[in-house]
């Protein structure tokens, strides 16, 4: 029967067309990873420009794959920023790290490591751009969530308040900073 046989086609089309799409999409997600690790590998070479050109490609590559708020477009956003904060070009990574906390903090919300992470790399950037009242505030809220969320985490909680007490101590707040030299320590 001639109905019968176009809807075979039809269905097999539809088949093969599915087959097509997942095919370059998946295509498309590999060519962003793998333009991330290729960054990644000049930034542990000391390449950090070239570093730089490739996650912008992966930023380009994974905005078109998955959309500008999926969680792997924050992902290369927080790799591009740090590759930025390498070259001193504070104001293109602290955009880079905007974006991607936003993404996070709809996705994630604030009570995520990835979330904290951000915002502990944009506090950072807000130091070295000699923002010192904008790191003081993020670092304090980074902080607090990084306590509740992984208190066994010693290291990275002693990094985070030595660096919160730099930036007490480079505002002239020693009272401050000692004490939080101290915790840093204990």
């Amino acid at each position: 029967d001639g109905r019968s046989e176009t809807m075979r086609r039809m269905c097999w089309a539809f088949v093969v067309f599915t087959a097509v799409v997942f095919a370059v999409s998946t295509a498309m997600s590999q060519t962003w990873k793998g333009l991330l690790d290729r960054a990644e590998a000049y930034r542990n070479a000391q390449k950090p420009d070239s570093a730089i050109v490739l996650a912008r490609l992966a930023l380009h590559e994974v905005e078109a794959s998955r959309g500008a708020s999926d969680t792997a477009t924050g992902k290369v956003l927080e790799s591009l920023g740090g590759y930025l904060s390498l070259k001193y070009r504070y104001a293109q990574a602290e955009s880079a790290w905007t974006r991607a906390l936003s993404i996070y903090l709809s996705t994630f919300g604030e009570k995520s490591i990835r979330t904290v992470a951000v915002m502990y790399n944009l506090s950072v950037c807000y130091f070295d751009d000699a923002r010192y009242v904008d790191a003081e505030q993020l670092c304090t809220r980074a902080l607090r969530i990084k306590e509740e969320l992984t208190p066994g985490d010693g290291l990275r909680i002693a990094a985070m308040l030595n660096f919160l007490a730099d930036v007490h101590s480079v505002q002239a707040r020693y009272g401050k900073a000692e004490l939080l030299y101290k915790r840093a320590i204990a």
